[in-house]
């Protein structure tokens, strides 16, 4: 893993204490964080005027946690603060870290690598050779609803009234879906025009010789099949994601929670030995951050700096999972 490490060199170049005040900033050097810059942009504020210039070395700055900047990170009574790419230089903020591999082919699955990795949680988002990869999904026929979930108004913060919604859906007859490892890490997405849904499966069960149901995490389908216009429908034809045995597509990813392995499909030109491969913790690389009219940030500017490898999460309510958005993000209470 390689650790954003900074070479801090705060001087007056045009001379007196109105110069401009450079900071060298390297992925290799003298072991402190991008935040160490933070702080002697602030102390060189607090003791001078001029304006302040912190230089990026090329390199990848793999971020522990957001790099937050508020209004005592900006230029005040006519400076500005620039964090800049030195010339000739594309430094990256990364909100991921590298995969140690070996990726070794999998076998059986013509084109499938894995590599050991552990984690608690599932995975959303990989990136691989500069590229996104992609969960693995296929467009399942839905045969209706599955059972009832009921709730009464006050059971948590969601619940505005008493109701009843469907507690699963039914599909096709699936050995692969009722074998399939780590059912709770399946998402099941419905489309519309201006939206899609996702709620996720607590596990599948076999009905009969025709059908299955696939059991909502819950509340959370409870509250993505409320939403008026973009809800979560049952009825229609269900996206299935992260399957392992539906890896088909080059660039498709897939990650063994329980087993401690992720799995990828090579793209064209893509071998054992060629893959790089970045997993995201980070869903916000930088944040700007103020409050009211009065304390805003201002007079700072960033230039020829690359951001890449941010996670992209589902909501979490009482330990279920989804996400159900509307066009437009309003909603009457």
């Amino acid at each position: 893993m390689t650790t954003a490490l900074i070479l801090l060199s705060a001087g007056l170049l045009s001379g007196g204490l109105s110069g401009r005040h450079e900071i060298h900033v390297s992925p290799s050097g003298n072991r402190a964080t991008l935040e160490a810059a933070q702080r002697e942009v602030r102390e060189l504020k607090r003791r001078s005027a001029g304006d302040i210039v912190v230089w990026l070395a090329d390199g990848t700055y793999e971020l522990e946690r957001t790099l937050v900047f508020t209004p005592d990170d900006g230029g005040s009574d006519g400076r500005t603060v620039r964090w800049c790419a030195m010339p000739g230089a594309h430094p990256v903020l990364s909100g991921a870290r590298r995969v140690a591999g070996p990726w070794t082919p999998v076998p059986d699955r013509p084109g499938v690598v894995s590599a050991e990795f552990v984690r608690d949680r599932k995975l959303r988002s990989l990136y691989v050779n500069g590229r996104r990869a992609t969960m693995s999904v296929r467009r399942c026929k839905s045969l209706g609803a599955y059972g009832k979930y009921a709730f009464r108004r006050g059971d948590g913060a969601w619940a505005w009234d008493d109701g009843e919604v469907p507690a699963g859906v039914r599909l096709d007859y699936s050995k692969v879906l009722l074998g399939t490892r780590n059912p709770d890490d399946v998402e099941l997405e419905t489309r519309r025009t201006w939206n899609t849904d996702i709620v996720c499966v607590s596990r599948f069960e076999p009905l009969d010789v025709w059908s299955i149901a696939a059991h909502f995490q819950m509340p959370y389908a409870a509250i993505a099949q409320q939403v008026e216009v973009c809800k979560y429908d049952c009825t229609a034809d269900q996206y299935v994601r992260n399957v392992y045995e539906w890896m088909e597509d080059p660039g498709d990813f897939y990650f063994d929670r329980r087993g401690g392995r992720l799995y990828y499909m090579l793209r064209d030109g893509e071998t054992p030995e060629t893959v790089e491969a970045y997993v995201p913790h980070l869903e916000t690389l930088v944040a700007v951050r103020g409050s009211g009219r009065t304390n805003r940030v201002q007079n700072l500017v960033f230039e020829g700096i690359g951001f890449a490898h941010t996670d992209w999460n589902l909501c979490e309510v009482g330990g279920s999972h989804g996400r159900s958005g509307l066009q437009g993000e309003l909603f009457e209470k």
